[in-house]
């Protein structure tokens, strides 16, 4: 923390602080949840109805919990969001782009298995199928291998429909009508305590896969099909 610090405030001692404070905040955030937490230890009820109002306080404060991370701005990142080698992308940053005839999976660089998670992505461009959803590092990140058919929970964004490998095995399954066009903004959001992952487009949720396997990490995944052309930046990567 001090290093990342350290480089900010060499090169924009007002970032440095801006961050600092950040940080600070984010502390006091988790001592308050923490009181919370230890208050809700010890009103454990008995009783069943109080049992179920109980959980729900509880799944509130892991919300918000969450929520501390979910919407902080702090550095600790790497500046590419995407991870590489992967020989059928380009990357720069957190911008990425299709080779043409090159298969492979790109993934990100963080991968969940506890928690609310949330990408936004820019669809700058889709000149043809764009496989996105969340896999495991299992992919294939090169070869001839179409992951969103074995290995993965994918959508198509050129019309929509869902594809993915054990153990729901999806192939055009409909999702979104229409698909998801250039230029315009796509959300994921994987639900690690209930196992779920859901589309946000148009301002409004498409519930596309249930009971997710939860024995590994699950990354954000974009699938080639060796069309070049088309690209996305995680416009948001800090969720």
């Amino acid at each position: 923390m001090l290093g990342v610090l350290d480089k900010y405030m060499f090169l924009d001692p007002k970032r440095a602080l801006t961050e600092l404070e950040k940080i600070k905040n984010n502390f006091e955030s988790l001592q308050m949840c923490l009181v919370e937490a230890e208050r809700a230890v010890n009103m454990i009820p008995t009783d069943s109805d109080k049992l179920t109002k109980y959980q729900n306080d509880v799944d509130r404060l892991n919300q918000r919990i969450q929520n501390v991370f979910l919407n902080s701005d702090v550095l600790f990142v790497p500046e590419s969001y995407w991870q590489t080698p992967c020989s059928s992308h380009i990357v720069n940053k957190n911008r990425a782009s299709l080779i043409q005839g090159q298969y492979g999976c790109l993934l990100s660089m963080r991968g969940f298995d506890t928690g609310i998670h949330k990408w936004t992505l820019n669809i700058i461009q889709r000149t043809s199928t764009c496989m996105i959803g969340v896999a495991n590092t299992t992919v294939s990140r090169s070869g001839s291998i179409n992951n969103y058919n074995t290995n993965g929970f994918y959508m198509n964004l050129s019309d929509g429909t869902l594809y993915s490998g054990p153990p729901f095995s999806y192939s055009n399954r409909a999702c979104i009508s229409g698909g998801v066009q250039s230029g315009t903004i796509l959300i994921l959001i994987l639900n690690c305590s209930k196992h779920t992952l859901t589309y946000n487009y148009g301002g409004r949720d498409y519930l596309a896969y249930e009971k997710l396997p939860s024995n590994s990490k699950l990354y954000l995944a974009w699938d080639n099909n060796t069309v070049s052309g088309s690209e996305i930046e995680i416009s948001n990567k800090y969720t």
